[in-house]
Order: C-alpha cells, then structure tokens, then sequence
C-alpha cells in the first residue's frame, strides 16, 4: 500500500474470503493488494494504478 492509501472494511461471503486468502498467500502479497488490483482493473479509467 502507499502513504496515500485509506482503510475501508469490505465484507466478503466465506467462499470468497478464503480464495482470497489463499490467492494471497500464494503469490506472496496481500489480499488489500489483489482488491486494489482487481478495483484498478475493473474501472482502468477512473482509477489510477498502484
């Protein structure tokens, strides 16, 4: 995450939350960082990427 980075709290269906987890510790990164990623994916002209 940068110094310019907000804290939200997005609620996740189980299923979802341990893929996430799991994706996450996988690829050695953080779950906030595959949200981020995938945000930024999903709307490439309206938000800047990290």
């Amino acid at each position: 995450m940068t110094e310019l980075s907000k804290r939200s709290t997005v609620y996740f269906e189980p299923a979802i939350h341990q893929a996430l987890r799991m994706k996450a510790a996988t690829a050695h990164i953080s779950v906030s960082d595959i949200v981020n990623e995938t945000v930024c994916m999903v709307r490439p002209g309206r938000l800047k990427r990290i």
